[in-house]
């Protein structure tokens, strides 16, 4: 079953979205399969084949992460990432093992709605640094060491 939550409430949109498959699934993930920057949901069945579902609904600008520890683990497991953009902020966890017989990537994903930019990131790594990167431009991937200047990143970067 696929839920939508609105205005408080949620909506079975199974038989609309697709969803409604009849297996024994097992595990479910949730990645950017076709690097689109919206997240779609590959569903593992018991005996039979996985089921990807494709995300078609891309309307809003967005921006990826992709965590490199130095002084933390290499994958930044445990590393704390806050997206704020258009008056909102979003926060993240970098995990390692998130569900039975699935597993999401450690790329995180962060809607931007209409905002053309991440105006601010707060990345609080396991070994207790906390980095600030701003002006993150949507639509990109940006890859972060930890303690280092964003390559290629637009604007100002900061860490403390």
């Amino acid at each position: 079953m696929l839920y939508r939550q609105h205005a408080g409430r949620f909506f079975d949109v199974s038989k609309d979205s697709g969803a409604d498959i009849a297996a024994n699934s097992r595990g479910v993930a949730a990645a950017d399969f076709d690097d689109d920057g919206d997240l779609d949901l590959v569903i593992n069945n018991y005996h039979d084949r996985a089921v990807l579902l494709r995300n078609n609904l891309r309307r809003n600008h967005w921006v990826k992460l992709h965590l490199e520890g130095s002084e933390s683990n290499r994958d930044a497991v445990g590393a704390r990432v806050t997206v704020h953009a258009g008056g909102r902020a979003q926060t993240r966890t970098v995990r390692g093992g998130s569900g039975f017989l699935s597993d999401d990537p450690t790329t995180l994903s962060f809607g931007l709605g209409g905002a053309e930019a991440a105006e601010r990131v707060v990345i609080r790594w396991p070994s207790g640094r906390e980095q600030v990167l701003e002006g993150l431009p949507a639509g990109r991937l940006h890859r972060v060491r930890e303690g280092a200047a964003l390559a290629g990143a637009e604007g100002p970067t900061a860490t403390r």
